[in-house]
């Protein structure tokens, strides 16, 4: 039945003082196309998600109305669903909102769901944004998601963002432009490949951390990455939607030590212990002339080919210190940042991450940080308060000396698996974080390290983004599911209803890095650790079957993915409910016990990688294609596959981050988890049968030699199609786990 909806107006909640500078950075920001290239882009969007639907969709962009703000009507008299906004993207996110407010559809990086959407109805709507800017991404984003994306990734992705309403993100690709630059300075190509990283580990070369690791890269795929990025910011700039470009920020290879014998260099500080080899970069004095000049060098290099939306991203400090704790050394690096942006683009606003003043938060101290933000012109430096759901600064730093910046949420680290959040919290933290007195806050921001988990809290800051204002968030997650599967379900309600008062109820200083017990190098040192009750996710599980199996609903991915995920959960809390018990009966010298706790641990990470077959989304096989196809040759391709294997396993010539980025995927435990485990429980027997100690060193450097090595080297092929009914699975493991007896 039909409804008629009366007139909401939604208004924005920013603090006095505020909207007037955010308002000036949106616009120094909004790229140049005109109201008519981004209206047809906004109708391509539209189009490609619903098909022939996109018929009766009128779009208008009108570039008069303020920013970020749209209006929606539907009337008795027409089949026309009429969106009028103020950008593209803007005009994307109003139909997202229609879709989701309704016509119970969803949409997301996992999948849509767009049965429900049957005919238009009936509304009469309008809203302006909270937010003059909606951020998403991070800098090492692009190195753990999407270092294997071609463009058919990339126009599907860059569909959720304006669907999302996304105004702001990142380009981050740049080694084209710094070979160009570095072969003006005379560098030979072996001397430039020794320096350039690979693609799994672009992130951190770019920033100081390293250098040459997993390297070197061919002209080929330097032009292919080129271009892509070429297709990407046309795509973005079409909608609407702003680009942030790389600046320079005065990290250069060794070899310009020779090049510049008589400048001004100093070495960052060794990140993670990584050898000489792959690290460090040199690090340019902001006082030496050469900083200006390579700096403007590279700006107008990197405008020519990627043109500007004049603002620049730059980041001297991430986990690397100053050359010198002075206040005055510090602003004058931030100076030189900003003039070389400034000199070539005389709007240019410089977008930091705020990541550094967490990261190295005792060095940081008041006067440092000061003098690094206001050595930048007010309004000129937008700073993302990288980690605001759990370590906000701007609290800490007088909204950051009065710089305008950005509440993001980071979330997740190396794009790691495991259910969390903090849904609540957030709820209240956004609005309150605006309209505190002096809040210099424009805007929010998703900053996850890694996608493709947790989609929920996502979603929920996106659309807090849009609208601060709390809400009952019960009933917001009710309708996500609702949603999200296509049906309504009290069992499904419920079960997300305990998610939301155990994993999603995450509020704590405690580090979440994605380190659960089965998938860290194993040791009797241990610390299994959970925030929930672990009793309200096997219940949540439980109301998942029940629907599932009682229930005459038509099942479809998203439930089957949230399915599976759920019953890996559940599989990962009882892991580690067993694991202090293979330490305990090994410090007991009890052999049969330890053979008995050792083969139920074992036999659920066999289980675990079963079920995870069952789903395309769980796949390490898919991610392993996805880098050889890449690939321009053969030598390439292995390069490629080493590439992806060491990232999500040791992360670094001898396991420097390791398992950092790890992934609860298909083929990660029986090709990686599971040996690493038989090997220490083989160890952990000689050791109570012989009488000898066991020695964690020794071991360490077992595994690494014959398990972690090997897997890092080896081509083995891993499934890449799902196998398997999830639903079944899961029902099945769920009867064996949930409740387990353990001595």
């Amino acid at each position: 039945m039909k409804k008629l909806y009366i007139l909401l107006i939604v208004t924005i909640f920013v603090t006095k003082g505020t909207n007037s500078e955010s308002d000036d950075i949106a616009k120094i920001i909004k790229p140049s196309t005109d109201e008519k290239t981004q209206q047809q882009a906004a109708s391509n969007v539209i189009r490609r998600l619903i098909h022939e639907k996109a018929d009766n969709v009128a779009i208008k962009v009108n570039f008069k109305l303020p920013v970020n703000y749209f209006k929606i009507r539907k009337t008795n008299n027409s089949e026309i669903l009429r969106i009028e906004a103020s950008s593209g993207v803007a005009a994307c996110k109003a139909f997202h909102y229609y879709l989701t407010n309704y016509c119970n559809a969803h949409i997301s990086w996992d999948g849509h769901q767009l049965s429900t959407l049957n005919e238009f109805p009936i509304v009469n709507i309008e809203m302006k944004a909270s937010s003059q800017i909606i951020y998403y991404q991070n800098v090492c984003t692009h190195s753990y998601s999407f270092s294997f994306w071609k463009w058919i990734d990339w126009q599907r992705h860059i569909d959720w963002i304006a669907l999302s309403g996304i105004t702001l993100t990142l380009a981050p690709f740049q080694e084209d432009v710094w070979l160009d630059v570095y072969k003006e300075y005379g560098m030979t190509s072996d001397e430039i490949s020794q320096h350039f990283a690979g693609v799994g580990f672009f992130a951190w070369q770019r920033m100081g951390n390293i250098r040459g690791w997993g390297g070197p890269l061919s002209e080929n795929f330097i032009k292919f990455s080129s271009d892509l990025q070429t297709q990407i910011i046309k795509a973005s700039n079409d909608l609407g939607i702003s680009v942030a470009l790389q600046a320079f920020d005065g990290h250069l290879p060794v070899h310009f030590r020779t090049i510049f014998p008589n400048a001004s260099f100093s070495i960052t500080t060794k990140w993670n212990n990584f050898p000489d080899q792959y690290c460090c970069p040199l690090f340019i004095e902001p006082i030496d002339p050469l900083f200006k000049e390579i700096g403007e060098k590279f700006l107008k290099t990197m405008i020519k080919k990627y043109g500007t939306n004049h603002i620049y991203f730059s980041d001297p400090y991430n986990e690397v210190l100053p050359a010198k704790a002075n206040a005055n050394y510090i602003r004058n690096v931030s100076q030189s940042i900003y003039s070389a942006m400034s000199s070539v683009d005389e709007n240019a606003i410089w977008l930091l991450q705020g990541w550094f003043l967490v990261n190295s938060g005792a060095y940081w101290v008041p006067s440092f940080t000061r003098a690094f933000l206001t050595a930048v012109p007010q309004g000129k430096i937008l700073v993302l308060d990288l980690q605001s759901e759990q370590h906000p600064q701007y609290n800490r730093t007088n909204f950051f000396y009065g710089q305008p910046f950005i509440w993001c949420m980071l979330h997740n680290f190396g794009g790691t698996s495991g259910m969390h959040g903090s849904i609540r919290l957030m709820n209240e933290e956004i609005p309150q974080a605006a309209k505190l007195v002096n809040s210099t806050m424009v805007g929010v921001g998703i900053t996850p390290e890694g996608i493709n988990q947790n989609y929920v809290v996502y979603e929920f800051t996106l659309e807090k983004a849009w609208e601060f204002k709390e809400i009952n968030h019960k009933q917001w997650v009710k309708r996500y599911a609702n949603n999200r599967y296509g049906f309504e379900s009290n069992n499904v309600q419920h079960g997300w209803l305990h998610l939301l008062k155990s994993v999603y109820a995450f509020e704590s200083f405690e580090n979440i890095r994605g380190k659960y017990v089965y998938c860290r190098r194993p040791s009797l040192r241990l610390n299994p650790w959970k925030w929930y009750d672990g009793k309200y996710v096997r219940k949540a599980l439980k109301k998942f079957l029940n629907a599932a199996t009682n229930e005459s609903h038509s099942l479809n991915n998203l439930f089957e993915r949230d399915l599976v995920d759920l019953t890996r959960q559940l599989l990962q809390i009882q892991a580690e409910a067993i694991y202090p018990f293979i330490v305990k009966s090994f410090k007991q010298k009890n052999l049969k016990q330890l053979t008995t706790n050792s083969n139920m641990f074992l036999d659920l990470l066999n289980d675990l990688d079963d079920l995870l077959g069952t789903h395309n989304d769980f796949l390490l096989g898919k991610f392993l294609k996805s880098a050889k196809e890449m690939a321009f040759d053969d030598a390439e391709r292995k390069q490629f596959e080493f590439n992806a294997r060491n990232q999500i396993t040791l992360w670094g010539p001898n396991g420097q981050i390791t398992d950092y980025a790890t992934k609860q995927w298909n083929g990660m435990f029986k090709g990686y988890f599971i040996p690493r485990w038989q090997l220490f429980i083989e160890q952990l027997k000689i050791s109570l049968q012989t009488n000898v100690p066991f020695n964690q060193s020794k071991f360490q450097q077992d595994i690494f030699n014959q398990v972690e090595l090997p897997f890092n080297e080896e081509n083995t092929e891993y499934p890449t199609e799902a196998k398997g009914n999830p639903v079944e699975k899961a029902h099945e493991l769920f009867l064996k786990w949930r409740n387990i007896t353990i001595n």
